[in-house]
């Protein structure tokens, strides 16, 4: 009847702006994780996670700093360079979703090199020409 067509398109539309309200809330949380992954990339990604915008897989938070816009290439590079357990499991994630394996060297390299900027430091650098040789 009238009153249940009625309240059933009400029940649609307030769930269609719960969802709004969700999907802006989750864009600013995003946003926020980003400025800090920015400032601090390990706080970034503790933020991300805490937040449940990504889990503590290795390949999730590769697919994420690989795929959102806004992350630096610098603070992306010495993330990635860093000799910590998670940076140690996200970079091998990360080499393997790019997919290196049947490009010639030289392609390999300049898809894997564009993606970040190589840190100052030799021994950063050291540490992701390995991971790179690794995968």
């Amino acid at each position: 009847d009238i009153t249940s067509t009625i309240t059933k398109s009400m029940l649609i539309e307030i769930a269609a702006e719960r969802d709004m309200k969700a999907d802006q809330k989750n864009k600013e949380e995003i946003a926020e994780g980003v400025k800090r992954f920015n400032a601090k990339p390990v706080a970034g990604i503790e933020f991300l996670v805490e937040r449940k915008i990504i889990n503590r897989d290795p390949q999730e938070i590769a697919q994420f700093l690989m795929n959102t816009d806004g992350i630096s290439k610098i603070k992306l590079g010495e993330f990635l360079g860093n000799d910590g357990d998670l940076e140690s499991s996200v970079i091998r994630a990360y080499v393997e979703i790019l997919d290196l394996a049947n490009l010639e060297l030289d392609k390999a390299l300049r898809k894997y090199l564009t993606r970040f900027r190589l840190p100052g430091e030799a021994q950063i650098i050291d540490r992701l020409m390995e991971r790179f040789a690794a995968g």
